[in-house]
């Protein structure tokens, strides 16, 4: 059986090891993993793949050029199944306008459930798309679909050799994972949460995404450490983290702080895709920090809760190292998340295949 699996965008790397993991115990499978040269840094630790495939991708008549050369080749290697990273958007869309062999199946991973039913590009690819995965159960209970779907953890990474870190005893480690974007987090009630309550001298928040690109805050960010007097509380990187250095503060970390509020621009935007936040907490069993209303919305068992206007009071109070709020399920299992990945994409599942 000939399996690819493709991401044609420049993000949501972190969930193709999980497909890798789970396709791999499958016995007799060629995997290849197709992806734009730019996550070539992102998914170097991926190493149990057939193949690796990279595409240059380009503007203008060369994107066109792009997806003849990449669906050409996809024909040309006759794959059983064809699973998309991202399941949506324009890039997806065209390259599922050329004519497929009809032993080809296609699936994919759809982030924003928005999409269904009211983008063109996406009813194209939904008459198409076999099956549906969606990434958390809030999606799916929120959404009436007309598609077969299911609901997907990708919470598995690679075994990384973590870097040392300087974290001196006693510290709590607070991590916001995610580029730094006003419309993607609440830092400004971060920042007046901390105006009006203080910080205490062992929290140290971590902005674990880079703040230096064309849509990031980073400005406003640097401001409010310099008017607060924040240098030694709040850790900021400007430029791309590297893989393993990313993972090392993950890791770290006492705890992830989405910092995602309702009311917000955060809120409105985490209503129809997840923050990679709850991934790496699950995948990570670090405990979750969660606004209330957050906590309510998306079902989750467990976690820290906070009132938005006294949220320093609740991180100042959070001990280094405290394990009893963990969001982890028993669904998030990988055996159970094997079963249901491999029966949705028509694999027989079976339970003896040695991992």
């Amino acid at each position: 059986m000939k399996i690819a699996l493709i991401e044609m965008t420049n993000s949501h790397d972190e969930c193709l090891y999980s497909q890798v993991k789970i396709i791999r115990t499958v016995p007799n499978v060629h995997l290849t993993l197709i992806c734009t040269s730019s996550l070539k840094e992102n998914i170097e630790f991926i190493d149990s793949v057939d193949r690796k495939v990279f595409y240059e991708m380009k503007k203008g008549i060369h994107e066109w050029i792009f997806m003849f050369k990449l669906w050409h080749f996809c024909r040309k290697e006759n794959f059983d199944k064809i699973i998309f990273n991202t399941a949506q958007g324009i890039l997806t869309g065209r390259l599922m306008k050329f004519p497929y062999k009809k032993r080809t199946n296609f699936y994919g991973i759809l982030h924003e459930t928005k999409k269904l039913g009211t983008s063109f590009s996406q009813n194209r690819i939904s008459k198409k798309i076999k099956h549906y995965f969606i990434l958390n159960d809030y999606l799916k209970n929120n959404t009436k679909y007309k598609f077969t779907v299911s609901v997907f953890y990708p919470i598995f990474f690679p075994p990384f050799t973590f870097e040392p870190v300087d974290k001196k005893i006693g510290d709590t480690w607070i991590c916001v994972p995610g580029q730094v974007e006003l419309k993607r987090r609440d830092y400004k009630a971060l920042f007046e949460s901390i105006e009006l309550h203080g910080i205490n001298e062992n929290v140290k928040i971590l902005l674990l995404g880079r703040y230096g690109h064309s849509n990031g805050d980073g400005a406003y960010i640097q401001e409010q450490i310099s008017r607060l007097n924040l240098e030694d509380n709040i850790l900021i990187w400007e430029n791309f983290i590297p893989v393993v250095h990313f993972h090392t503060m993950v890791n770290s970390s006492d705890y992830i702080l989405p910092l995602i509020h309702e009311g917000d621009a955060s809120g409105d935007l985490y209503q129809n895709q997840i923050s990679g936040a709850f991934n790496l907490a699950a995948g990570y069993k670090k405990p979750l920090v969660l606004e209330k209303h957050i906590f309510d919305k998306c079902k989750f068992s467990k976690a820290v809760t906070y009132d938005v206007e006294s949220i320093m009071k609740t991180l100042n109070e959070l001990k280094p190292n405290d394990t009893a709020n963990i969001y982890y399920e028993e669904k998030m299992d990988f055996e159970i998340q094997r079963k249901n990945y491999l029966e949705s994409i028509g694999i027989k599942y079976n339970s003896q295949i040695e991992k």
